[in-house]
């Protein structure tokens, strides 16, 4: 998780280490050789997102969204690229909302033919 990520959803991280564009240069960068990377967390809404995800997929990394302000247009778009994961459903995210779900709506959109994984916080709240 982080440091791709919007920092109106960064929850527990600190802002100095968010970085509010993708490239993969900056994945690079951030998490040197991608030899033992098998998940990244981001927002897909950050410029540069979706030429990242198509990237990191065609290595074998497993895109997850999450810490995002997306609506349901820029996740969808996001899971046409190549992500497969939300992290941690409902939690620092926009929450779901009939006019336009968010991240949450990919649970239940039809636009692709893929299954959608997330991952959920059981902390009792």
């Amino acid at each position: 998780e982080g440091p791709f990520i919007n920092n109106e959803r960064k929850g527990a991280h600190d802002h100095v280490h968010i970085q509010s564009s993708l490239s993969p240069t900056a994945i690079l960068d951030c998490y040197g050789s991608l030899e033992n990377v098998r998940i990244i967390t981001l927002a897909p809404e950050l410029p540069g997102a979706m030429d990242v995800i198509t990237w990191l997929q065609d290595r074998g990394v497993v895109i997850a969204l999450g810490h995002s302000m997306a609506k349901l247009d820029t996740a969808e778009e996001a899971v046409s690229k190549g992500a497969s994961l939300i992290t941690h459903l409902f939690n620092a995210m926009l929450p779901f909302h009939h006019r336009d779900p968010g991240i949450v709506g990919l649970l239940t959109s039809l636009k692709f033919n893929k299954q959608i994984y997330y991952s959920l916080i059981s902390d009792g709240w």
